[in-house]
Order: C-alpha cells, then structure tokens, then sequence
C-alpha cells in the first residue's frame, strides 16, 4: 500500500497550486518570493527567497508566497527593494479570510482584483513600487476581521 503523504508535503503542493492559480491571467514574467519549497516548473516566475537581492530584469507581477498572515507580516520587513510591477498578489497557505485591502489615493487605479480565501491579486493601471502594496496587504491581512474584537 503506498505511503500516504505527509501533512506538510500536502499543504506544499496546495500552496504551489495556488501560486499556479494566483499567476493565471497575471501579467508575466513573475517574481515570486517566498521561503516554501516551491516549484515553478512550467511558469514563467522566477522563485526567489525572502530577503534575498532581486534578480536582473523587469517582472511585471510580484508574488509574494507564505504559511499564515503573521509570517507575511514578517517576511515584509525582511523583502528587498522588488521594483516596480503592474501586478502583485500574495498567497497566505493558512487563511481562513479573504485578505483586504484599501488602496492609497497615490497608487495607480486599479483595473482588476482577485481576491480568494487562498490568495489576493491586484493589478494597477500603472506599474508602482511592489514593496509598499505588499506592505498594505500584511497589515491588512493581520488586522482583525471586520466586526470582530477582542473583549478582553
């Protein structure tokens, strides 16, 4: 009987598949940050590690991929300068909540949002600096629900 996959090797093939799904329709090429095993073969994204110095050349989306919304609160602080793109999205593995976001009268407009349990999408009618977008969506991501406080 063959063996059945570990918990964690599950949620890596789940995550990798909604990378999959965040870059369908995405603007291409992709960077994609993140520090899960990812496998990017058959899409044009590049894989590069949190913290870790871009690579050469223009991405027109950045991805940013990580386990739950404390770690992408995390991973923000510790992301390179990006550049500019005209799309960016995250992908939060462990969300159980659409992550929100409102965005910056000085952003570009944007044109399209695709927002899912899974991951959010936002594409700009102009390329802007990726860094500060995901930014937002880190803070959004780990703010309370709306409608929902803390009694104590």
């Amino acid at each position: 009987m063959p063996e059945a996959a570990s918990p964690a090797r599950a949620d890596e093939h789940a995550v990798a598949r909604a990378v999959a799904r965040a870059l369908d329709g995405a603007r291409l090429p992709a960077l994609v940050v993140s520090d899960l095993p990812l496998d990017l073969t058959g899409l044009d994204a590049t894989l590069l590690a949190t913290g870790e110095a871009k690579p050469e050349g223009h991405f027109r989306t950045v991805l940013l991929a990580v386990n739950d919304a404390d770690e992408l609160r995390r991973a923000v602080r510790r992301l390179p300068g990006l550049g500019w793109a005209r799309t960016v999205a995250v992908v939060v593995a462990d969300s159980h909540r659409v992550v929100p976001l409102r965005p910056d009268p000085a952003w570009p407009p944007l044109v399209a949002v695709e927002a899912t349990i899974e991951h959010t999408r936002l594409e700009f009618g102009d390329r802007l600096e990726a860094r500060p977008v995901l930014a937002a969506l880190a803070r959004a991501a780990t703010a309370p629900a709306p409608g929902r406080w803390d009694s104590h």
